[in-house]
């Protein structure tokens, strides 16, 4: 029973440390890459109509919108958070968001003579096929652009979990080879905490392996 309690535990422990190094770690960095280059599509607006959401309430904006591919999106967006201040600056000309009077424009239905300028219209969408970006004239108006400390920080998660995924398999290996010289020596398997302070001295061990070198 010692040794299919042995086989199972260093078993999970290889397998963890293994998948943390080559599947965790590259999913991680694979979505710092896909923060950074983020790919947006070039495409074209068929409909857009920006209005409050209701008459009476003028708390909340909904933004609706048909792309050339047929997709349909809408967003609702609360005006404190003045995130459709930028579409607004794009469809009324108007440089200083300050200025702008949402009752005088609102509620405000664009013709195709006015989707037709605007010209550099790209989106982005997520794996489940839904808008996730959507940029007018270098304006986002559906998402944000990711910031550099955010694409820096997840390339530094990436970095952390690899070197967790390398030390949790190291320490693995050299509680392996360490327990299997004693039941050579001794003829006997010595037991396995498996504690949150076996894991701890596991990592001390693991230190002071490298300090003798």
């Amino acid at each position: 029973m010692k040794l299919i309690d042995y086989i199972l535990k260093f078993s999970f422990a290889f397998c963890l440390g293994l998948f943390i190094i080559f599947k965790g770690s590259p999913l991680i960095f694979n979505k710092a890459k896909e923060l950074k280059q983020e790919n947006l599509t070039e495409i074209k607006l068929e409909f857009l109509s920006v209005k409050y959401i209701t008459p009476n309430d003028k708390s909340y904006i909904k933004i609706e919108g048909l792309l050339s591919n047929n997709k349909a999106f809408k967003r609702i967006y609360q005006t404190s958070e003045r995130k459709h201040i930028n579409l607004l600056n794009i469809l009324t000309g108007n440089i200083n968001s300050s200025k702008i009077n949402m009752d005088q424009i609102l509620p405000l239905e664009l013709t195709q003579e006015h989707l037709l300028k605007l010209s550099d219209v790209r989106v982005n969408f997520n794996k489940s096929g839904n808008l996730d970006k959507l940029v007018i004239n270098q304006q986002y108006i559906i998402g944000e652009k990711a910031s550099y400390l955010r694409v820096i920080f997840v390339y530094f998660l990436g970095a952390l979990t690899f070197t967790l995924g390398v030390l949790s398999l190291t320490v693995a290996l050299i509680m392996a080879f360490r327990n299997l010289n004693i039941y050579r020596n001794t003829g006997k398997l010595p037991e396995i905490q498996n504690t949150f302070d076996s894991k701890i001295k596991g990592l001390e061990f693991f230190l002071k392996f490298f300090k003798g070198k």
